[in-house]
């Protein structure tokens, strides 16, 4: 479970504004014929484009550290059925479709490229230096300065905050397309809000290995909670910088000082706590190095914006909203009063989002920034610049289950039941009481679950429970047991072996006595037989014999007696 806590400067970072008027103010030097400016909710927005009405995706990645760089991006959104080619950012028909009475076919593009040597100019004068022709023009405004940048559909622009006072700001934008002759038509305006803070924008995330609920702050004590700080710092400002971070973590076990992003506490106690940490950011002050002259002019073309001076809003800016009528004067001048080239290297220093944006383009961007009067630099001794940002937050630590115990497994046959195996699993645990136990049966492979039972515990002075299986198969098993509240979920495992629940073994085991009882009985029925016949032949045999003896007796007895002499 992760808990991310971020400063509140970061909620308005990003955030695209929908107004029904533009602020957008024209400087002295418009080029109003090539560059027109419309009413806001002009009818000829509507027809600005083929085939609907271009929205767009305006961003930025404040708050923005006082000093720092902040970059603000801006994808144009076509309407429904057209899309943007890679690399060079095309914009064609995605299908063939019929569009007020005119074909279109796949993969045409929507305004064909046209091939003209005319040099072309930025709303103030200024040329526009470029391999290509330009397909769009922003026109950025903010602090009564203006930037011009030559872009395709997705384009950036990257803004310095130095001596800027803190608040929160709105960039203003109107986007122009070219269509050719010197004539850019405009598509709309969008706005997008930042701000600019002396705190360093951060945020803290919490991290504990096995917590439950994500988002809740909840923890369970006697084991280690992690904080990670992650710096909002896109523009790396604070790359050089000597960061340290204070901790204390609100339980009374003293300050922790690190350089580390991320460090870990344990809570040995259970209640509430208040940690918070103290970001130290050394930053070397610029203004104290020597300026260094390049010897070198690089030969080879670096893909950096080029850049010149913007305008100013004072005495040669006209405060002419583009709610005013339009004017129609000609061109004035080739470039404004202020204006000139500025170093093409100073947006070396992009970020990568910026760089990112301008993927679909194919090409560097032309861009026109402010010429800033910078102040005297300051006398400091230690030439650094101390900036700080603070972080709290309430958190709940609770008491965890511990020892959760499997004491016993019994195994029984229920006749009832098909002669399924019954397995009775007693349970116990220690420590914070949970609300749900549940367990399961596997197989021997302890991967394919068998049976599983879940039941709510009810409140008790003793965490003891019996949870009952039902189980069809016989051998090895192994059980996963898990007990859990709203902190925290503890898990016990086993194996056991079930040998006398197979299905068939009570009616074995009486077929086998049944019959082991009818052959004793038949063997005891043959074997009085035998004795029985035995009885009688002897019987019959001693009844013969006297028989005999007596016919004897009788023929002895009726012999004749011998004659008696005379």
């Amino acid at each position: 479970m992760q808990v991310t806590v971020g400063l509140l400067l970061l909620f308005v970072a990003g955030t695209s504004l929908a107004k029904p008027k533009s602020r957008f103010t024209r400087f002295r030097s418009w080029n109003s014929k090539m560059y027109p400016i419309w009413r806001e909710g002009d009818t000829r927005f509507h027809n600005s484009w083929k085939g609907g009405k271009v929205s767009f995706n305006v961003e930025n990645d404040s708050p923005t550290l006082t000093g720092a760089k902040v970059t603000f991006n801006i994808e144009l959104q076509f309407p429904h059925g057209q899309r943007v080619l890679p690399p060079g950012g095309e914009v064609v028909w995605a299908q063939d479709a019929e569009k007020n009475g005119t074909k279109h076919f796949s993969f045409e593009p929507v305004y064909p490229s046209k091939s003209t040597d005319e040099e072309l100019f930025f709303p103030d004068g200024t040329p526009i230096r470029d391999d290509k022709k330009p397909q769009y023009v922003f026109v950025w405004k903010t602090w009564d300065q203006y930037w011009q940048v030559s872009d395709g559909p997705c384009s950036s622009l990257t803004i310095s905050t130095d001596d800027m006072a803190l608040g929160s700001y709105v960039m203003d934008i109107v986007i122009y397309h070219y269509r050719g002759r010197q004539k850019f038509i405009p598509l709309g305006y969008a706005s997008t809000q930042f701000s600019i803070t002396d705190q360093i924008p951060f945020s803290v995330s919490l991290d504990q290995v096995n917590d439950v609920a994500a988002g809740d702050l909840h923890f369970v004590q006697n084991r280690a909670i992690a904080f990670t700080v992650s710096l909002h710092d896109p523009s790396a400002y604070l790359s050089p910088a000597d960061i340290t971070f204070n901790w204390d973590f609100g339980d009374g076990s003293g300050a922790l000082i690190s350089r580390e992003r991320t460090v870990t506490h344990t809570y040995i106690n259970s209640g509430s706590f208040k940690p918070q940490v103290v970001i130290q950011a050394v930053i070397p002050d610029k203004s104290c190095e020597p300026a260094v002259t390049p010897t070198n002019t690089p030969t080879e073309k670096a893909p950096v914006v080029v850049s010149a001076v913007p305008v100013f809003k004072s005495s040669h800016t006209n405060s002419l909203s583009s709610d005013a009528e339009e004017e129609n004067s000609e061109y004035e001048a080739s470039s404004s009063p202020n204006s000139q080239e500025s170093n093409p290297q100073m947006h070396i220093g992009r970020t990568a989002g910026a760089n990112r944006a301008l993927t679909l383009s194919g090409k560097a961007s032309v861009v026109v920034p402010a010429e800033k009067v910078r102040d005297d630099p300051p006398h400091d001794d230690d030439c650094v610049i101390y900036r700080y940002g603070s972080f709290c937050t309430g958190i709940e630590v609770f008491e965890g289950i511990d020892k959760v115990e499997i004491v016993q497994l019994e195994n029984t046959v229920m006749d009832s039941e098909m002669d399924k195996n019954v397995l009775d699993v007693t349970i116990t645990c220690q420590g914070s009481f949970p609300k749900e136990v549940c367990s399961v049966v596997l197989d021997s492979t302890c991967l394919r679950p068998l049976h599983s039972v879940c039941n709510v515990m009810e409140p008790s002075r003793q965490c003891h429970l019996v949870l009952r299986h039902f189980l069809n198969t016989s051998g090895l098993h192994c059980i996963n047991v898990s007990m859990g509240n709203d902190v925290h979920t503890a898990h016990a495992s086993a194996k056991f072996n079930i040998d006398a629940g197979s299905p068939l073994s009570g009616l074995i085991i009486l077929m086998l006595g049944a019959f082991v009882v009818l052959l004793v009985a038949v063997m005891m029925v043959l074997s009085f037989k035998n004795v029985v016949t035995a009885v009688w032949g002897k019987n019959r045999q001693q009844l013969r014999l006297s028989s005999c003896a007596e016919s004897e007796n009788s023929l002895m007895d009726k012999r004749p007696l011998l004659p008696e002499t005379v």
